[in-house]
Parts: C-alpha cells; structure tokens; sequence
C-alpha cells in the first residue's frame, strides 16, 4: 500500500500565494493583519484587509500569465469628539437651539445682617 503526502496542487490558491513575489506577499499580509489586530483592540472599532489579485496575459497566446497583487487596509481611527449644533429655519447652524426659550435669570440679592438676625 503506497501512502501519499499531502501537497497542495500547483496552482492552488495556497501555491500561488507561497510563490507570490517569492513570498513576500505572506509576509506583507500578515504584518498588515497583526497592524489591523493591534488597531482594533486599541481603538474598538472594525478593520478590513483586502487583497486583490490580476490576472493577465503576459503574451499574445496567453500561454504566460502576470499575476499582480494588491493589498488594501483599513485601519480604524481614534474617535474624533463630535459637537452638537442646531438647525435654523434658515439653514445655519448655531450652538444654541433656536426652539428653546431663554430664561431671564438674575442674581438674588444677598440677605442682610438685620434679615438673617429676624429669621433666627
């Protein structure tokens, strides 16, 4: 009984990514997942890793293929305060809102001597 090993096929999406620029893709991609890992866990908020790969003829018969690739990242950012403004009727925006009444405040007067002396 002859036992086999497992490899993976030539042109496997594994192969091609192995070989990819002699391996340097690897290693781009995973230094950008553990950037986008480190990144999420700091700032709570979602990453994305892209990887695109083109395919094209490198000949008029197409008997040779340029395969290309491209890695995109999205890192998350740090949460910038946000401010709250109110709308007119007009279209500005105003910090305070134009639909509140405004109270007519004033400073009580203080209590005299001859006040507090009656009330104790």
């Amino acid at each position: 009984m002859k036992t086999e090993t497992q490899t993976p096929l030539a042109n496997s999406f594994e192969a091609v990514l192995r070989n990819q620029r002699k391996g340097a893709l690897l290693s781009e991609l995973s230094e950008v997942l553990q950037s986008a890992v480190l990144k999420v866990r700091e700032h709570t908020r979602e990453a994305t890793v892209t990887l695109i790969i083109k395919i094209a003829p490198a000949n008029d018969d197409a008997s040779a293929l340029s395969v290309v690739d491209e890695v995109k990242v999205k890192l998350p950012e740090k949460r910038k305060p946000n401010t709250l403004f109110y709308a007119t009727d007009d279209g500005r925006l105003v910090r305070d809102d134009p639909n509140q009444k405004e109270l007519e405040l004033a400073v009580a007067p203080k209590p005299s001597e001859t006040q507090t002396a009656q009330t104790a």
